[in-house]
């Protein structure tokens, strides 16, 4: 079963326009296809001298490396882990001084890196009754563990904001990262993975043992009566 459930996760979702002619695997071109938002941040930073924001936070190019599944404790419980995840986020940061006489407001854009981050997701599956086959599945939970490795920023900046906002990105972005990764899949999971099992139960269903064998196909139509 857990080989039926990855086939349709990743077939049936995967539109077979995102899938090149001889992908080996429509995994790749669904994580590629997949993205989202994170919430804009606000931040007081340096004892409150600074009035720092994070927009427009977008995350895609997701990637894994390896994907294992383990059945759990309890009736037709399914896991997924997923390890080597990286993903690249882009964002807006501003910062404004408190006293603006000293250091005038400033803009620009970051982009961060993940490395080395891995995710889990437990799923619960239902099985058709005559068929024996998974159709239907939902998302009971996920967690998501990010390591941002780099961190770069564009436009100009304040030396001794620098290093602080950094670090400040870095520990905010990976815990915020992890959480909305897992609402994006959880949202595909449980929006369309059912009505993708279901779909591949219908075209699996003649080649299970004692299934009747398919209709033939119609005739073809007859050509009209000549007329002489």
């Amino acid at each position: 079963m857990n080989g039926l459930l990855l086939l349709a996760m990743f077939g049936v979702l995967t539109p077979a326009r995102q899938c090149a002619p001889d992908s080996e695997s429509p995994l790749p071109a669904w994580l590629g296809s997949l993205h989202f938002f994170v919430p804009s941040q606000h931040f007081s930073v340096l004892d409150g001298a600074f009035n720092v924001s994070l927009a427009a936070i977008r995350c895609s190019n997701i990637s894994i490396s390896t994907l294992a599944s383990a059945r759990l404790d309890g009736p037709e419980r399914l896991q997924l882990n997923a390890s080597g995840l990286t993903i690249a986020c882009a964002a807006n940061w501003s910062y404004v001084a408190t006293n603006p006489l000293r250091v005038p407001a400033a803009s620009g854009s970051v982009t961060v890196d993940t490395a080395g981050s891995s995710a889990a997701l437990a799923l619960a599956l239902s099985t058709d009754a005559h068929l024996g086959l998974p159709n239907g599945a939902r998302a009971l939970g996920c967690t998501a563990a990010i390591v941002i490795r780099d961190v770069s920023f564009s436009g100009s900046i304040v030396a001794a904001l620098l290093k602080v906002l950094e670090a400040l990105f870095r520990y905010t972005l990976e815990r915020l990262i992890a959480a909305q990764l897992c609402s994006a899949v959880r949202t595909a999971i449980d929006a369309n993975l059912t009505s993708a099992l279901r779909e591949l139960d219908t075209e699996l269903a003649p080649f299970r043992p004692g299934a009747p064998p398919r209709p033939p196909p119609p005739p073809p139509p007859r050509p009209p009566p000549s007329r002489l």
